[in-house]
C-alpha cells in the first residue's frame, strides 16, 4: 500500500532522522498499523494526540499506538529536527522470543515523555545507533539494527515505568482545550453514533457555516472527512484484529451500511475491505 493523507505505511521497522530548516507541519490527522515512536531534538511542536493536544519541547518524545490518529505541527516557521521509528510487536521475533516481545511492549500505550537532559541525550544516543545500522543490507548488519532497535525500546521501557510512576509525563505538556478539541474529543469517543453537522456545530456553540470554517482552517481537513477517518482506523483495526463479519464491523464503526464502509476504505486503501482481509490472512 503506498502512502495518503490518513493511513501511511513504512517498513517495518524504520528509522529515520529529518530535518526542516523552516518546520513542517503535518496537519491532518493519520494512523499507521505501526508503533510510532518519536523523538523531538530540536525546536517546538504541537502533537495531537488520544483527544488532546500537547506541546513538545527539544528531548520530549511521544508514542503512538497502532491505529491512534495523530498529528504534528508548528505554530510558525522554525527549525525542527527529530527522530521517528515505526515497529510493530512481531518486528524483533527474529532476536527475541513470543513471551520476550510481549513482556518488551506491555507498558507501551500513546502518550508523551517530558525527559530530562541526561534522559534526552541517552534516547538520541540510541537513535542514532539504530540509524546508523538501518543503512547496513549484509546479514550481520540487519541483526545488529534489530539489536539497536531493542536496545532503545529496553531503555524506553525503563523510561515508560519511572514515568508512570511520577505521573507527570502528560499534565506538564498539555494545551489549554479549545471547541476544536472539544469536537475531536467527542467524535473520537463517539463515533460509532449518528453525529450530524447541525449536531456538532452546536456541541461546539458555532453555526453550521462558521463551524466549518474554524474546523477546517485548524484541522486542514473538513468534519465529515475527519468523522470518516475516525471510523475508518477503527475498522481497519477490527479487520486486523477480530473475524467480525464486514456488516458488524461496519455497524460497530458507525457506518450507515457495509456499502458505505467499502467506498470509504476504497478510498483511502485502493481496495475493498473484504480484498484487504484476504490480503493480509495470506502473509
Amino acid at each position: 500500500m503506498g502512502k495518503n493523507a490518513i493511513f501511511q505505511t513504512t517498513e517495518n521497522p524504520s528509522v529515520e532522522m529529518l530535518e526542516f530548516p523552516e518546520g513542517f507541519n503535518m496537519e491532518e490527522q493519520h494512523y499507521h498499523d505501526l508503533y510510532e515512536i518519536y523523538l523531538l531534538v530540536e525546536g517546538e511542536r504541537y502533537v495531537f494526540l488520544n483527544n488532546e493536544a500537547y506541546s513538545l519541547q527539544k528531548g520530549d518524545m511521544f508514542i503512538a499506538e497502532p491505529f491512534v490518529l495523530h498529528s504534528t505541527r508548528n505554530l510558525e516557521p522554525k527549525y525542527l529536527k527529530r527522530y521517528l521509528i515505526n515497529i510493530s510487536q512481531d518486528a524483533l521475533l527474529s532476536i527475541l522470543s513470543q513471551d520476550e516481545v510481549k513482556d518488551l511492549f506491555k507498558h507501551f500505550s500513546t502518550c508523551i515523555l517530558r525527559l530530562d537532559e541526561e534522559q534526552s541525550a541517552l534516547m538520541y544516543d540510541l537513535f542514532n545507533k539504530a540509524a546508523m545500522y538501518s543503512k547496513r543490507t549484509d546479514k550481520r548488519g540487519i541483526k545488529l539494527f534489530h539489536l539497536s532497535i531493542f536496545c532503545l525500546l529496553d531503555c524506553l521501557d525503563g523510561l515508560l515505568k519511572t514515568k508512570k510512576e511520577e505521573k507527570i509525563s502528560l499534565q506538564s505538556a498539555k494545551v489549554q482545550r479549545n471547541e476544536i478539541l472539544n469536537v475531536i474529543s467527542y467524535v473520537n469517543d463517539h463515533y460509532t453514533e449518528n453525529i450530524t453537522l447541525d449536531f456538532i456545530a452546536a456541541y461546539a456553540h458555532m453555526s453550521k457555516s462558521n463551524f466549518c470554517h474554524v474546523f477546517r482552517k485548524k484541522t486542514g481537513e473538513t468534519f465529515v472527512q475527519y468523522l470518516n477517518k475516525c471510523r475508518i482506523s477503527k475498522a481497519h483495526q477490527m479487520l486486523v484484529e477480530t473475524q467480525c463479519p464486514l456488516s458488524e464491523i461496519a455497524n460497530k464503526t458507525g457506518f450507515t451500511s457495509t456499502a458505505h464502509m467499502t467506498r470509504i476504505f476504497r478510498q483511502v486503501h485502493g481496495r475493498s475491505p473484504s480484498e484487504f482481509r484476504k490480503e493480509i490472512r495470506n502473509i
